[in-house]
């Protein structure tokens, strides 16, 4: 039995013609000490899924800079317990779909069923923004108008004088001006007249009018009384 011994020069050779050699089990676990293998030695991509234990990838692991992109995170993965408060603003949510006909886009991602019951209040309305197709009918009632809020405001509208002869009849009529309606009326008549009429010929005009017994002419006129709401 012959014993050969290597000269160092030689050991050192065939260290370095070792780092060639593909050996199958030749390396196990045990034979790496404990951190021995850093990232230097690891190629690219060469950590899968299956080499991570559980957890084992925290938020301290993760860049700051576009770490998690959204191609990321699985559809319906984020929850509201995933979202700090108060960190989703307008800039975050979708705008509706482009109408058909071209244009912009409707902001409607945030429809009546994602609102919860009695969370839009009144700073969320804009000035002049309930319109009468936003209000049900019998919604608005006398509690919720403001004492002063409806002001009546009354316009005395006189018709032209009429003169009936001796022995006639004859009538006037005063009309309320557009916009304003028709709340009640009257005559002024001479003192012969007998007065036989005196009512709202219809939702805009105040009829008035008698006969003259009188050989003498005499005059009769009506007023309308119109009234506007304010404001």
């Amino acid at each position: 039995m012959t014993l050969t011994t290597s000269a160092p020069q030689q050991l050192a050779e065939a260290t370095v013609a070792a780092s060639d050699v593909v050996c199958s089990g030749c390396v196990g676990t045990s034979d790496i000490a404990d951190g021995a293998v850093t990232s230097a030695k690891i190629g690219s991509g060469q950590v899968a899924n299956s080499e991570l234990a559980t957890s084992a990838v925290t938020s301290s692991k993760i860049s700051d800079t576009a770490g998690v992109q959204s191609v990321d995170i699985l559809d319906g993965h984020v929850t509201s317990a995933d979202i700090r408060d108060a960190t989703i603003t307008s800039t975050d949510i979708a705008p509706g779909t482009i109408p058909s006909g071209g244009g912009t886009a409707d902001d409607n991602s945030v429809t009546s069923v994602k609102i919860a019951d009695g969370e839009v209040k009144s700073v969320d309305i804009g000035d002049g923004e309930v319109n009468t197709q936003d209000l049900a009918n019998g919604a608005v009632t006398q509690s919720n108008i403001a004492s002063d809020a409806i002001q009546l405001n009354v316009n005395r509208v006189e018709s032209e004088i009429i003169t009936i002869s001796g022995g006639s009849n004859g009538a006037a009529r005063a009309d309320c001006p557009p916009g304003e309606i028709l709340i009640g009326g009257g005559f002024n008549a001479e003192r012969f007249i007998r007065m036989s009429w005196s009512f709202p010929e219809d939702e805009n005009t105040w009829f008035a009018g008698g006969q003259n017994p009188a050989a003498a002419e005499q005059r009769v006129s009506a007023f309308a009384l119109c009234a506007t709401i304010s404001p």
